[in-house]
């Protein structure tokens, strides 16, 4: 109910989905990544468009554990350091950085305005600051988790719902 009552301020969303610059000033902050992401996604069913889900892509690093952690366990896993496993964006969603990245412009931090969802990459407006304005790809990176009972590799887009 409460959440519900919350998304409620985001009323007009679905009119104001494109005014990026506003919506990337105003930040949905819960207790626990799980409800924010819920929110997220109730407001981004809101906007007009195609949910469009990119699913993180795992491997195992040590091959002798790939038996004994089958998919549903890799799959499972949503840490609060890493990027979303399940991340699901429309056109016109804005985004924030949460990986630098060692190229120019993808700084952690920076938002910006999906233009187009691919597998691999996505292509993003940048919304504020000396590049504002600028198309940028966001390519997904690898990322190794330590601080599981086993080392596997994560291929996510490094990025998050910005709400």
């Amino acid at each position: 109910e409460t959440k519900t009552e919350f998304i409620e301020v985001f009323s007009n969303i679905a009119q104001n989905y494109k005014d990026h610059v506003r919506l990337s000033e105003s930040d949905v902050l819960a207790a626990k990544n799980v409800d924010v992401n819920e929110i997220n996604f109730q407001i981004q069913n809101k906007i007009a468009g195609e949910l469009m889900a990119h699913k993180s892509i795992y491997s195992v690093i040590n091959q002798d554990d790939d038996v004994n952690y089958p998919m549903e366990v890799l799959n499972s896993p949503e840490l609060s350091r890493l990027p979303p496993n399940n991340l699901q964006l429309k056109i016109e969603s804005v985004i924030i950085m949460l990986r630098g990245i060692n190229q120019s412009r993808l700084y952690i931090g920076t938002g910006f305005a999906a233009k187009k969802l691919m597998n691999n990459v996505i292509e993003s407006t940048i919304l504020k600051g000396k590049y504002k304005g600028e198309d940028v790809l966001i390519p997904r990176i690898f990322l190794i988790p330590n601080d599981m009972p086993f080392y596997f590799k994560r291929l996510p887009f490094p990025v998050r719902q910005f709400r």
